[in-house]
């Protein structure tokens, strides 16, 4: 009988350690999705800021053209 709850404890234990390594690979997975997403964002926003500068450039230069 004593051996039975010891065989119970380790398989406890081992189960434990199981699900905690899952929850660490969700956890990154999760983590990593984000990081995805923000650069994402980033890289939409220096596109626009990008295009935003040609423009402004391009007006600037129209102008200048105009008046020399």
């Amino acid at each position: 009988m004593k051996s039975d709850k010891g065989i119970t404890l380790v398989l406890l234990v081992i189960t434990v350690v199981i699900m905690c390594m899952i929850m660490a690979l969700l956890v990154n997975v999760d983590s990593f999705n984000e990081l995805l997403q923000v650069k994402n964002r980033v890289e939409e926003d220096f596109n626009d800021v990008i295009t935003n500068t040609d423009e402004k450039v391009n007006s600037i230069r129209d102008q200048w053209g105009d008046i020399l």
